[in-house]
């Protein structure tokens, strides 16, 4: 009965005492009204996810800046955001990337790793299997995010403690 209330109460960043998780969630996951990232005009437009979707992957890759990425299931767009976001970044494999970004549902998969995982809408079986997973296995390091969300995030920072936060953004 409460729970659409706890989501939008720690959504604005009431109730969330870590200074890392409040800052994620006012500047990266849910900035400002009328706040724009100097490149936002110039952002490719996607004919699979929304411009605020796109708009939300650059801030969290321009925050985390991951030196090697993974992308499974990349369209155009997203490739181009990324190479925008993280110029240096190389492209990787599941095991030795920094970050995984999973787009596509049939090529999701449950390789377990010490990266940053970053899940896309629509979120199925294979992916929701994949979230819980690393969620399961995580010993240190913060999840944002629930199946409302724009985006599935798990910051893997080992000096993060392990915390969970259902919220919608």
């Amino acid at each position: 009965m409460f729970g659409w209330y706890l989501r939008w109460r720690h959504g604005k960043g009431f109730g969330v005492h870590s200074p890392f998780a409040f800052d994620f969630l006012r500047s990266e996951l849910r900035a400002p009204r009328g706040y724009a990232y100097y490149d936002y005009d110039s952002l490719p437009e996607s004919d699979i996810y929304s411009r605020d979707t796109m708009r939300l992957l650059y801030r969290v890759l321009l925050r985390l800046r991951p030196q090697r990425i993974c992308i499974i299931g990349c369209d155009r767009a997203l490739a181009d955001i990324v190479s925008r976001a993280c110029p240096y970044a190389r492209q990787a494999s599941v095991t030795e990337a920094d970050m995984l970004i999973v787009a596509n549902e049939k090529d999701a998969i449950a390789a377990q790793s010490q990266a940053h995982l970053l899940i896309l809408p629509p979120y199925g079986r294979t992916k929701m299997r994949l979230w819980h997973s690393k969620l399961r296995s995580a010993q240190r390091g913060m999840s944002f995010g629930c199946r409302h969300s724009r985006a599935l995030i798990f910051v893997a920072n080992p000096k993060l403690p392990r915390q969970d936060f259902d919220i919608r953004f």
